[in-house]
């Protein structure tokens, strides 16, 4: 749906790779404990499916990198100058 309303905008898919598991500890909202009780549906990773984005998007892998060096790499991807890419080289 994003890419249908920003059509005209250049955009770089990131995904931020992190196992279920991993999730649930780092749960700072105590979303997954809702989840358990029954007071909340549609958790990716607990009741809901998640399927893994194809290679076009770039994956951050969140048990590797820290926070500060997955900053890093997204402002280094964003702020990349932008190539223009050429559909019909001459």
């Amino acid at each position: 749906m994003i890419t249908k309303i920003l059509r005209h905008v250049l955009l770089q898919w990131v995904w931020a790779d992190c196992p279920a598991e991993t999730c649930r500890s780092r749960d700072v909202k105590g979303l997954y404990q809702k989840q358990q009780a029954g007071e909340l549906e549609g958790l990716t990773g607990a009741d809901a499916g998640f399927e893994a984005p194809g290679t076009e998007v770039f994956r951050l892998d969140t048990l590797r990198l820290n926070v500060a060096e997955s900053v890093q790499i997204l402002l280094d991807i964003a702020l990349e100058p932008l190539e223009p890419k050429v559909q019909n080289p001459i």
